[in-house]
């Protein structure tokens, strides 16, 4: 059987090789457009049918062989410009990963060719797709140096103002989500720990509230809300208390003690030697090695870094709330050199790595700056060159703006009928819609003489009716359709068998029950309203006025205090100062009544009765 399958599959190379010599010969001479489109079809066809046998899969030489070829047709003008990226697409979804990687090295070999203008006008939107399924495709663990690989070539390939590498809109990956232990898995080591000696003790507060925070760094965003803002700061403070508590030293141990911590010495030997976490590993087991290490010591102090300076940028999407407070800014900056100083304390050569850390921040300020003013371009005018600002669009003229272009108020059109219907309106779509156009009855209007006649109060026989109408009932029909749902209900759609008087006598009834509820409700508004303004009036009739205040001040000359005493005011100037202050401290309740009141406890009843 397998040597069956080696023939067969050695049949199909010997077949590709002879299709590609034998279209390589064709291009010697002139094709016509049908010629090329067959070429280009049988290439890929060609790739599709090396794949077809089961347990075989092409050599990488073949599939790189049929993708020279197209680029060397397109070099030549026998093909169109998108057959390579076409091609390579194909390969690309019919390989392996492993395969995938051998044939992008290909792929990454050819970048000159892929610059050239010709091919990067015509393939720069399928090259870009190609590569981003291929990173669809790959393991976040398992492939990052490949997944690198890609990203490379294509910030490489592309220009630097590339809408689609820009993250313009300032979108967050919120599908990458750290997740960690609960409290009843933390419970299962809680033994454990207690045998072994832990270099930072923690207990499962400590756990949480460390891990939690990769959520806010995934989601910045949630710190502008008063909850998230409170939470993120109180683990904040908690994580750089414990690195603050916890020092590493150059010796990879910790202070105070004699027993070196291998991640930490192993480090410091080998400072140079690249270190990458994939995805953080959050099990309570390796908490205590992970809080020892220096690089992911590293890692999450530089997050933190990252969230201080993203909470503080000017972003052109952030909406007007997510903006910091001065005190929140105050801590935010208190917090960033805090954790500066921590990476200035964390060996091997944590001044030198802290000053890094700050100088690429303030880079991406810069960068943050260029994406929120739109992108401009990066090439400059040469010395002595004005630069002219981009030419604008015109404003494309309508068939009545150019007629008009000589500058007469009447647009001459030929002939009388003509001329008068073009100068009638000058704005069709205007003149469509004014409402002498509107040839439609109010539906309301046309069924209420059919409503009234379903009524056995108005003894309208029934053959009389209507709804017996054939005539009205079709242009009843048509109005409904246009202009209520009441069309598609299952008067119509559900209940074909009926007949049409049966079913404009359920128009009418639905009609008549909607007219009956409108009105009602118009009628509750119009009762509603009238009580509220009644009910406004008798408020603005309660309220103390100036003219009542100075009533009390011109008759009150002797009985000011007395009046003051019953109100409650103390230390008031004169009268108006004194009954000011009282309906400033009593609001709603300063009213005329409670007013009238005071004035006959303290013997003033004539008064009182001027003010009501």
């Amino acid at each position: 059987m397998a040597t069956a399958v080696a023939k067969a599959a050695s049949s199909e190379v010997m077949n590709a090789k002879k299709i590609i010599a034998e279209i390589e010969s064709k291009w010697e001479g002139s094709l016509s457009s049908e010629e090329k489109q067959n070429n280009e079809s049988l290439i890929r066809e060609t790739i599709h049918r090396l794949f077809e046998r089961e347990q075989s899969i092409p050599e990488i030489s073949i599939l790189k062989s049929f993708v020279d070829l197209s680029l060397n047709g397109v070099i030549k003008d026998k093909c169109s410009s998108v057959l390579p990226f076409s091609v390579l697409s194909d390969v690309f979804d019919l390989l392996d990963i492993r395969r995938c990687e051998e044939m992008f090295a290909y792929v990454e070999k050819r970048s000159e060719l892929w610059e050239n203008a010709t091919l990067y006008n015509a393939g720069k939107n399928q090259l870009l797709r190609m590569c981003n399924e291929l990173l669809r495709r790959l393991s976040s663990s398992q492939n990052i140096i490949f997944a690198g690989r890609i990203q490379i070539f294509l910030a490489a390939l592309f220009p630097l103002s590339e809408k689609s590498g820009l993250n313009l809109m300032s979108h967050f990956n919120l599908d990458n989500v750290t997740k960690h232990s609960t409290d009843a898995e933390f419970e299962k080591y809680i033994e454990e720990f207690k045998e072994k000696k832990l270099t930072v003790p923690f207990d499962f507060t400590l756990y949480h509230k460390f891990w939690s925070l990769q959520s806010y760094f995934n989601q910045p965003n949630r710190c502008y809300e008063k909850l998230g803002w409170k939470t993120m700061n109180c683990y904040a403070e908690e994580v750089l208390k414990i690195f603050a508590s916890f020092k590493l030293d150059s010796n990879g141990a910790e202070p105070g003690t004699n027993q070196p911590k291998p991640a930490v010495a192993a480090q410091t030997m080998a400072s140079a030697a690249h270190c990458y976490f994939a995805k953080f590993l959050t099990s309570p087991k390796l908490f205590d090695l992970e809080l020892s290490d220096t690089n992911f010591r590293r890692h999450v102090l530089i997050q933190m870094l990252i969230l201080f300076q993203y909470l503080e940028a000017d972003v052109k999407f952030k909406t007007p709330a997510q903006v910091l407070n001065s005190e929140q800014r105050q801590w935010v900056a208190r917090t960033s050199e805090q954790v500066y100083q921590l990476l200035r304390e964390t060996p091997p050569n944590g001044e030198e790595f802290a000053q890094m850390v700050r100088h690429i921040l303030g880079r991406e300020q810069y960068w943050n700056s260029w994406k929120s003013n739109g992108c401009p371009s990066f090439v400059r005018a040469a010395d002595g060159e004005q630069r002219l600002p981009p030419p604008k669009r015109p404003k494309k003229r309508s068939l009545g703006d150019d007629i008009q272009s000589h500058g007469s108020k009447m647009v001459k059109m030929g002939s009388t009928e003509l001329t008068r219907l073009w100068n009638f309106c000058r704005d069709n779509l205007e003149a469509s819609s004014r409402i002498e156009r509107r040839f439609l009855p109010d539906l309301n209007e046309f069924f209420e003489e059919a409503i009234e006649q379903l009524d056995p109060a108005n003894m309208v026989d029934e053959e009389y009716r209507l709804i017996r109408n054939g005539g009205w009932s079709w242009r009843a029909l048509r109005l409904v359709a246009r202009k209520s749902p009441s069309f598609f209900s299952p008067v119509i759609s559900g209940q074909q068998s009926r007949s049409l008087p049966e079913i404009m006598e359920e128009f009418c009834k639905t009609f008549g029950k909607d007219k009956a509820a409108a009105n009602q409700e118009h009628k509750e508004n119009d009762i509603q309203e009238e009580m509220e303004n009644h009910s406004d009036g008798e408020e603005e009739s309660h309220k103390v006025t100036d003219e009542h205040i100075q009533l009390i001040a011109e008759s009150l000359k002797d009985a000011g205090e007395q009046l003051a005493t019953e109100l409650s005011v103390k230390h008031a100037e004169s009268v108006v100062a004194m009954l000011r202050e009282w309906i400033s401290r009593e609001g709603a309740n300063a009213t005329i009544d409670a007013l009238t009141d005071a004035l006959r406890e303290i013997g003033q009843s004539a008064l009182a009765e001027k003010l009501v």
